[in-house]
């Protein structure tokens, strides 16, 4: 007598990488199975990065698997090119939260108006300089903010984000020289109050 079926994940495993996404796009749910189990980590640890600390992120990760299933009739790749193509989707959603958020002028708070915690540190100026460099990130318009997160804390490459940002190159280029500098100025003035007005 064979063992019960794991969601029917064992009867799923296919030869090949057409045959998966062909019953990807048939909506299989052995097949979806795998992809959930495969991505899922990968989108949270995504959806995190971007937007920090939110009670929304476990439904934010579901609406991207769903808004998935709807859209493989129209996914044209193969097997590798499902992480980008589903970043694609989590950052579509990420920055329409930003976008939200953006009327409070708090980009990036938690729900309780709270900034998340920056990374810890054993040395206090290092620490402080964590927080001025989160706070300052927290603080950037949704367009930047995604390309500085996804370069830098998510550690895509600039070719990458461009690619999940669904923009060109140098826009990836400009956002981010643009996020960079501002957050390099607003920790540098932070660090070192002025002794006059702003220039």
């Amino acid at each position: 007598m064979t063992s019960a079926p794991d969601l029917g994940l064992d009867h799923a495993r296919v030869s090949s990488e057409s045959d998966y996404v062909q019953r990807l796009r048939r909506r299989e749910p052995a097949a979806l199975t795998r992809l959930y189990r495969e991505q899922v980590e990968y989108i949270e640890r995504l959806m995190y990065r971007v937007l920090g600390p939110d009670p929304s992120h476990q439904d934010l990760v579901q609406e991207v698997f769903l808004s998935a299933i709807e859209s493989f009739g129209r996914f044209r790749g193969q097997e590798p090119s499902l992480r980008p193509w589903l970043a694609k989707i989590a950052v579509h959603r990420a920055r329409k939260l930003l976008r939200r958020r953006r009327v409070r002028r708090f980009v990036g708070l938690s729900a309780s108006g709270e900034l998340p915690e920056a990374p810890s540190a054993d040395n206090p100026e290092i620490q402080t300089s964590l927080r001025l460099a989160f706070d300052a990130v927290a603080r950037l318009g949704p367009e930047e903010r995604l390309v500085f997160s996804l370069h830098v804390i998510q550690q895509m490459t600039l070719e990458e984000v461009a690619e999940v940002a669904g923009v060109s190159l140098s826009t990836a280029k400009r956002r981010f020289a643009k996020a960079r500098r501002r957050v390099e100025r607003a920790v540098a003035e932070r660090e070192t109050p002025l002794s006059g007005g702003r220039p």
